[in-house]
């Protein structure tokens, strides 16, 4: 089961949506994510959990888009999933003049992909989840 279509309707298209080659020369090395940004990633993901949603930290189009049926909908699919096993960074890249950050949460019984991007002026100018069942064992 996937949640692609909430993403996709906070998310603005893509620029330039690949991330940045790896070095040629030696073993490619894992991603690091600012302390400051994942700390974000864990707390959104707490408020859909909850559905204590702050309005004032998302961008104009973020905050238009994002309903109150679509965060019902995302607390009632996160809710069950419980505290992640795991929450790792895996890349970030541009989006249309923000930076958007990928996270891998693992469960004991399914996988999350949260995408998270942030404009310029520290606004959250996407968001979404991508749910994946059953996780790898």
């Amino acid at each position: 089961m996937a949640l692609a279509t909430f993403a996709a309707l906070l998310f603005p298209t893509p620029i330039a949506a690949e991330p940045a080659a790896q070095p040629s020369d030696g073993p490619a090395s894992l991603p690091i994510a600012d302390s400051h940004i994942t700390a974000k990633a864990r707390e959104w993901f707490r408020r859909f959990q909850t559905g204590e949603i702050d309005r004032s930290q998302l961008d104009a189009q973020v905050n238009a888009q994002l309903t109150d049926d679509m965060i019902r909908q995302e607390t009632k699919t996160l809710t069950p999933l419980g505290d992640p096993t795991s929450f790792v960074f895996v890349r970030t890249y541009p989006v249309s003049g923000a930076l958007e950050y990928d996270f891998l949460l693992q469960f004991k019984a399914a996988r999350i992909i949260e995408l998270i991007s942030f404009d310029t002026g520290g606004k959250i100018a996407g968001l979404g989840f991508e749910l994946f069942g059953p996780a790898e064992k």
